[in-house]
């Protein structure tokens, strides 16, 4: 009888099926995925699957809420139709007001839904890119490995605004914030001159001033990239302004002349050309 119950003892240790159950279906493992940093890889795709999920049911059983959706393809359209000037490129809300980075990706979501006409498959493009940008927030944390998971978890699933903006209402927004994290997540890997190339993306006026100040590009590359998208943020209205017909922008000012400033800034525009030409990824 001893030995059938050794025999029988000895039989569950060997088992593959007990022992995973005694790994992960233990108190000891659920409070690893809780608190140790450790485990941050494990729990974001965790945390993925159930945004997958999460999305989908709202995009199924919440209604969509039109904002601005419909006005992106009537300024897409203008563009589409063979419209270049700004001034008449106009929506329900308004004139166009997004640089050129917006009107080439909601061009090809324009071809994608139908003309714009099939918010549901928009919807579920906005799900991939909600996504994406996920995982590379997600990847940011896993490589720092300082945030328990739980902070995570609490974070991604009570705020149902971000999944809001995404999914139910289809601002523009999150593009641009892709494109930072894509470059945040270049810069942890030392692929400095690529991160630059999602840096100067339609926010190019905001993104490459920020972005070198948190993440110290003058330091990491000597000047070099620092430099050039300084250039950029600086001299990005003096380029728009100069490279346009002045019929177009005495359209869009009211009249308005160039300011005082214009000989200077038609320096800044020459260095950052300059600049521009010696600049190689």
């Amino acid at each position: 009888m001893g030995k059938l119950k050794q025999s029988h003892h000895q039989s569950g240790k060997s088992n593959p099926v007990v022992q995973f159950i005694r790994k992960y279906a233990s108190i000891t493992f659920v409070k690893s995925l809780l608190f140790d940093p450790s485990r941050l890889p494990l729990v974001s795709w965790g945390i993925l699957l159930a945004e997958l999920l999460l999305n989908v049911i709202v995009v199924l059983r919440v209604p969509y809420t039109e904002i601005d959706w419909v006005a992106y393809m009537q300024e897409c359209e203008g563009f589409l139709n063979g419209t270049l000037n700004y001034a008449m490129l106009r929506g329900d809300t308004g004139p166009l007001v997004y640089p050129a980075g917006f009107v080439y990706i909601y061009s090809i979501m324009y071809f994608l839904t139908g003309q714009g006409k099939n918010i549901r498959l928009a919807q579920y493009i906005f799900i991939g890119i909600y996504l994406l940008q996920m995982f590379l927030v997600l990847r940011i944390y896993s490589k720092s490995r300082k945030v328990p998971p739980y902070v995570l978890l609490l974070t991604t699933f009570t705020s149902y605004r971000i999944h809001s903006i995404y999914v139910l209402r289809l601002f523009n927004d999150p593009l641009a914030i892709v494109f930072l994290y894509a470059a945040l997540n270049c810069f942890l890997d030392g692929k400095w001159n690529l991160g630059t190339i999602p840096v100067l993306d339609k926010m190019v006026s905001i993104l490459p001033k920020f972005v070198t100040r948190v993440v110290g590009f003058d330091a990491s590359l000597k000047d070099k990239v620092d430099v050039f998208c300084e250039a950029v943020c600086d001299n990005f209205k003096s380029f728009v302004e100069y490279a346009q017909p002045e019929k177009f922008w005495k359209k869009y000012r009211d009249g308005k002349r160039p300011k005082k400033g214009a000989t200077e800034q038609r320096e800044k525009l020459v260095i950052f050309e300059e600049e521009a030409e010696d600049f190689s990824l």
